[in-house]
């Protein structure tokens, strides 16, 4: 069978092997057999991840976050194993040099999911991002050089990662297809027969597609015979195409904008913007593919004008270079090291010495290219040059010299922050400087004096926050032992007398509460269970908090003369520790949860069920009281708390008082049922800021943080 000629030109004799193979059962089951011969390891790392994932999404798992490490650690193992299985195999390795390079991998799979684990336990999501980024992008660069490592063969190498750039799109493209095709027919099999596969049926099947699946269909096409393609005379005219009229227009229409950028800032004298750093980057980015895609065409008489691309493309990055050094080491300078402007120097060093090379040296070896970025990202993630050592030592100096400047050290010792509007800025860069280390490197930068939790503090704050210590009501005889957070086999029992106990049950909107006694008792396991990551998150947030606070170490609020914020708050009459009448289950405890982003997710509990409390999106305009909505496993509930408590803001607003306002407990008390999800909020207070230029303005506040519980069957 002859594919039509257009795609064989577009993809080269590849895509006729192709498409004989797809329609030929004897060659899709050698397709398959040779995938699985050749790299075993790879296919089961992405079952294995496929397996994880559909595992979760049964949600089998009571923590489903704890298995996130070993799935990406799985991606990262595809990759890895892929380029070990290859090199094995094009440079004919003995069978213990090849087992010990397997076990090399598998010890570097384990320690990458070591430090994943342990940077998503302590809540450090920028960094986190960029260690997972950076281990993807490592492995995946060994895939494109490591079989040519001591026998750089130039031809060969653009042919082999010509043949596993057009399997890529390939795969995506069968992958799709199989994917649309069986999700048709389960559909088809829904509809005509009532058969209910139920609606993950399709998460399940596309965990399957896109891991285990595209992998082997990937592994099928790869060249068996790496040595045979330095001689290959196979290039693409359609690859040609797609560079010569896609990519290279696009390259040409960011030089424009940039060069236009740089004759801006000439003219005004002024300093480039940091967002030109991210335009820089798109532009070399797509530069260096459309230079890679097109390499060999400039062997060819009639394609001459890809060797002007090469050379004019690295001399016109030598001015953006000289900016792109400008802007970094401006925001560098203002504002220390963090992991991402080391990442953009790091970058754009790499580039530096690339287009050093390839201008004075007219470097014709591109396998330098992966070799020399996979050396660079290699010192950027692991080491002394790495971006924590960089960012901590960076933002440690910055901080040691604020306390100077502040003059808040004395005899060894920290000094309490005097408010003061002249040095206020400076307490929040300190702020700022001492945020970012905790968030992303287990530090506070201010060592000796605060030091980042330990292990036994964090579970301290947890407990002190999460474990209620009760009595029974006194209608009853016992005391009940400690119980804690999202129980599966019972609910906490809190401290009531026998006024607040008619009282709550006077304006309570559900049938009757009751006494302690009535309601199942369950085992304290809070030291049984490690703690997620989102309430070690809380716990160490709670922490540090407090620490900074005793040394009124303050964000800088950048409206501070012509704006002052006030709060108040909006609380239960009584407080909200009456367990309403119901058979629950669950409990989950609400401490200051922040709402005051629109949209902004908080999670309360991931342990027994993934909980989350954002904002409805109503109030986006500036009037503060919008409902809430409560997130169970991915299942939206609206709470209908603006009726309730508008009108008691705005008399409180239009009054200017700042004592709390009371409500009667019922009007802070919404049931709620949906879907199989039942439960009650308690609402046990509301803060509230005030921003206030002229007066009293009743529309201009907004909800900052809620506390209170809930409770669910």
């Amino acid at each position: 069978m002859k594919f039509p000629c257009h795609l064989s030109d577009l993809f080269g004799n590849d895509i006729n092997c192709i498409m004989k193979k797809l329609f030929s059962l004897e060659k899709l089951t050698q397709g398959i057999r040779l995938s699985v011969s050749r790299y075993p390891i790879a296919i089961i790392f992405a079952a294995i991840a496929a397996v994880l994932l559909i595992f979760i999404t049964q949600g089998k798992g009571e923590n489903s976050e704890a298995y996130l490490p070993y799935i990406f650690g799985c991606c990262l193992g595809i990759s890895l194993f892929f380029s070990i299985h290859t090199t094995a195999e094009h440079k004919n390795w003995s069978g213990p040099i090849k087992g010990s390079m397997l076990l090399v991998g598998l010890g570097l799979i384990w320690l990458m999911v070591n430090d994943i684990n342990n940077q998503i336990n302590s809540g450090t999501d920028e960094s986190l991002a960029i260690q997972i980024f950076g281990y993807a992008l490592l492995s995946h660069l060994l895939v494109a050089f490591l079989p040519f490592i001591g026998n750089f063969k130039i031809n060969a190498f653009w042919q082999y990662n010509k043949s596993l750039f057009i399997r890529a799109f390939t795969t995506v493209l069968y992958t799709g297809v199989l994917f649309a095709g069986i999700s048709g027919a389960i559909l088809a099999v829904t509809e005509l027969f009532d058969v209910d596969f139920g609606a993950k049926i399709y998460a399940y099947l596309w965990f399957i597609m896109a891991l285990p699946m595209s992998v082997i269909i990937f592994c099928a096409g790869v060249p068996t015979d790496i040595d045979e393609l330095e001689s290959s005379t196979d290039l693409p005219n359609g690859l040609r195409i797609f560079v010569q009229f896609i990519l290279i227009p696009l390259v040409v229409l960011y030089l424009l904008i940039l060069y236009a950028y740089m004759g801006k800032i000439i003219v005004q004298w002024s300093l480039p913007q940091g967002w030109v750093t991210i335009l820089i980057m798109v532009f070399s980015v797509l530069g260096m593919l459309a230079m890679l895609l097109v390499h060999p065409y400039q062997h060819q008489k009639e394609n001459s004008w890809v060797k002007w691309y090469t050379k004019g493309y690295y001399v016109a990055l030598i001015p953006l270079l000289i900016l792109q050094y400008v802007a970094i080491f401006t925001r560098i300078g203002d504002y220390g090291f963090t992991a991402p402007r080391w990442a953009v120097l790091a970058i754009t060093v790499w580039l530096t010495w690339i287009t050093i090379y390839n201008v004075f040296f007219k470097g014709r070896n591109i396998v330098l290219i992966p070799l020399t970025l996979f050396i660079t990202a290699f010192l950027f993630l692991l080491g002394p040059l790495s971006h924590k050592s960089i960012s901590i030592s960076s933002q440690t100096a910055k901080i040691n010299r604020l306390l100077t400047e502040l003059k808040m050290v004395k005899n060894g010792k920290l000094l309490v922050y005097k408010d003061n509007p002249q040095t206020d800025s400076l307490m929040g860069e300190l702020y700022s400087a001492t945020r970012y280390l905790s968030r992303n490197y287990q530090k506070t930068g201010l060592e000796p004096y605060l030091h980042y939790p330990t292990e036994a503090e964090i579970q301290k704050e947890f407990t002190s926050n999460n474990v209620v210590t009760a009595e029974l009501a006194p209608d009853t005889a016992a005391t009940v032992a400690p119980v804690t957070v999202a129980q599966t086999k019972g609910t906490p029992h809190v401290n009531e007398s026998q006024a607040l106990v008619e009282s709550a049950k006077k304006d309570s909107t559900v049938p009757d509460t009751v006494s302690a006694q009535n309601m199942p008792v369950g085992e304290d396991i809070n030291r049984e269970r490690n703690l997620d990551k989102y309430e070690r998150r809380q716990a160490i947030r709670q922490i540090l908090s407090n620490d900074l606070e005793k040394f009124n170490i303050h964000s800088y609020d950048n409206y501070r003369e012509t704006a002052t914020s006030t709060w108040f708050e909006i609380e239960s009459q009584v407080p909200q520790n009456q367990i309403p009448a119901g058979n629950w289950t669950h409990y989950y405890p609400m401490n200051e949860i922040y709402i005051n982003e629109n949209g902004y997710e908080t999670t309360i509990s991931s342990h027994s069920d993934l909980v989350k409390i954002k904002r409805s999106d109503e109030a986006a305009s500036g009037a503060g009281v919008s409902n809430l909505i409560l997130i169970v496993n991915g299942e939206e509930i609206e709470i209908p708390i603006q009726n309730a408590v508008t009108s008691a803001v705005v008399n409180r607003m239009r009054s200017g008082e700042s004592n709390p306002q009371k409500l009667p407990n019922n009007k802070l008390r919404f049931p709620f049922k949906k879907n199989g999800k039942e439960g009650i909020l308690l609402i046990q207070k509301i803060n509230f800021e005030v921003a206030e230029t002229t007066g009293v303005n009743p529309k201009n506040y907004k909800m900052y943080t809620i506390t209170g519980c809930i409770f669910m069957k």
